[in-house]
């Protein structure tokens, strides 16, 4: 199933990057739980935690993979550029998936960024890369 992503309101399949199979699985585990304020009194057994406060909860990293699709090693160089200066520019974007969920997401790296089909010989063959963006989510509310 093909899913439609926007960053910041732009599909990103403007620049021939689409979703790689297995892409919203990291997305799937629940935020942990920072551990709670306790006192752990010298004279009572166990921990006496602060049940008064809610829960708060750690950020998230994704690791979310993609590929890249371009007409030739120029058109390929120019969308890359182009879709790293869209998630790296302002470092928190809107992540909306079509069919799932708005998430307000931080970027944080490339993890890697690899050809997987490439000819010298034919510069207007179709190039195909492949790679992972690690993001960070701050917001509960949107896990």
């Amino acid at each position: 199933m093909a899913f439609k992503v926007e960053i910041n309101g732009v599909d990103i399949a403007t620049y021939g990057i689409y979703l790689a199979k297995g892409a919203l699985n990291s997305m799937q585990q629940p935020a942990s739980p920072k551990e709670k304020f306790y006192n752990d009194w010298k004279d009572e057994d166990g921990l006496d935690y602060d049940d008064a406060t809610n829960l708060v909860y750690q950020s998230q990293d994704y690791d979310i993979p993609f590929f890249i699709k371009a007409n030739g090693l120029d058109d390929y160089k120019e969308k890359k550029a182009a879709f790293v200066d869209l998630v790296s520019r302002k470092g928190q974007f809107t992540f909306k998936v079509s069919g799932w969920e708005d998430l307000k997401l931080r970027f944080k790296s490339f993890v890697n960024w690899n050809l997987v089909s490439y000819s010298v010989p034919r510069p207007s063959r179709v190039i195909v890369g492949r790679f992972i963006l690690r993001l960070q989510n701050n917001n509960r509310n949107d896990s």
